[in-house]
């Protein structure tokens, strides 16, 4: 089917009602490309904005956000007990849905009955968590679709085939996982002549494709991928790889994939706790409300100590104990993170003993900053840390910004 932005009619050529009707359309097609600047889009607060998946916002609808990891970490399980919780409306990791979502998992390596074993096995997890609350119902938004074979080219077209059936049958999801990465690009995960058409749209291997960015924008989905590092990283390198300040390189090939990529956490093994992970936020993650362990933003998580289906251990994930947490994430910590995690911890319960009913000004916390007996842009960055993501602390304050600060 021809572009009509490949032709163009000069107005005074035009002598039939078959020539005016093209060049109408060819005016049409053309002011609906260029589209002036005030007109693209209006501001929301997350809350309000329907297009926002995952709060942050860390995933919207035509986004993407990578999750990258060494294999065997427990990337997998991950991705089930995810799809499962935020099918739920409930979080993972830090991780907010908005609402419960629905989920379409591309999954190549795990046999079935590995799947149906971390199925089982997360499911328990959360029920035991936060009890059996039409978890039948919400479980119904996830599928599972195994496209064996079909990479790169053949992969996209099936997966815009797919989004379109379920548009017309009223069945379509909020976000598509893709695990891993590198199993439907259909050429080497280093070579950007593979990487860059498979995620942005051009020709691979002869043949054209739109490209992912266009099929979730035109379906209205966001994808979170599942990606590997290029390879583990030794005992000596772990705690380089844990404190990098730039997370977002450390998936394997083109670089195109961290320009492309919206969002991305790393999830590697803690050392001498093999039982733990550390999930570091990087390209995007400032927005997450995480807190800032060792010069980042992460999060912890453990194995879950119950039996699982199999009679050993459960496959699923759970948060540390406040005694693990102490002495795995405390220690991590710097001064100046102590004291951040101080202000923030006395502004929040001002805040919640209506001392401070919100903080509007940088003069309503004198009183904090002479109690704390911390520097005073500490306490400040940690105010306006608080009223940025006031959920994030349990509070239903809105922020007030003023000339003068916050």
């Amino acid at each position: 089917e021809e572009n009509p932005l490949n032709a163009y009619i000069e107005p005074g050529s035009i002598e039939s009602p078959q020539q005016l009707d093209m060049a109408e359309a060819l005016k049409k097609a053309f002011l609906e490309s260029v589209i002036p600047i005030d007109e693209v889009g209006d501001y929301l607060p997350e809350e309000d904005d329907p297009n926002v998946l995952i709060y942050g916002p860390w995933l919207e609808r035509g986004g993407s956000a990578f999750w990258v990891s060494t294999a065997g970490t427990g990337k997998s399980i991950g991705s089930f007990q995810l799809a499962h919780a935020m099918s739920m409306g409930r979080p993972f990791c830090g991780l907010r849905p908005r609402g419960r979502l629905k989920f379409w998992i591309f999954q190549s390596e795990d046999s079935e009955r590995r799947n149906a074993q971390d199925r089982i096995d997360v499911r328990a997890e959360l029920v035991e968590l936060y009890g059996d609350e039409d978890t039948a119902e919400a479980w119904r938004g996830i599928k599972l679709i195994k496209l064996t074979g079909k990479v790169g080219t053949e992969f996209l077209a099936e997966l815009d085939k797919l989004l379109g059936q379920a548009e017309g049958y009223g069945v379509q999801p909020d976000v598509i996982i893709l695990n891993p990465f590198l199993a439907f690009v259909g050429g080497p995960i280093t070579d950007g002549a593979y990487v860059t058409p498979f995620l942005r749209g051009g020709m691979i291997d002869g043949e054209h494709t739109c490209g992912l960015q266009s099929i979730l924008e035109r379906h209205g989905v966001g994808a979170l991928i599942y990606h590997h590092t290029p390879k583990p990283p030794t005992d000596s390198e772990l705690d380089k790889w844990m404190k990098s300040a730039f997370p977002e390189y450390q998936g394997a090939g083109s670089s195109d994939i961290t320009n492309w990529g919206r969002s991305f956490v790393t999830m590697m093994k803690v050392k001498d706790h093999p039982n733990m992970v550390c999930v570091t936020a990087g390209k995007n993650g400032a927005e997450l409300g995480w807190e800032r362990v060792g010069g980042a933003f992460r999060r912890y998580m453990a194995f879950s100590a119950a039996e699982g289906v199999s009679g050993k251990g459960r496959h699923a994930w759970r948060d540390l104990t406040p005694e693990e947490y102490a002495e795995v994430v405390g220690k991590e910590k710097q001064d100046d993170e102590r004291m951040m995690e101080d202000a923030v911890s006395a502004i929040v319960t001002a805040i919640k003993a209506a001392e401070v009913a919100p903080i509007a000004s940088a003069r309503g916390i004198e009183p904090l900053i002479a109690a704390l007996k911390i520097k005073r842009t500490v306490v400040r960055t940690a105010c306006a840390q608080v009223l940025a993501k006031p959920d994030a602390y349990h509070l239903t304050v809105r922020p007030i910004l003023h000339s003068n600060g916050v």
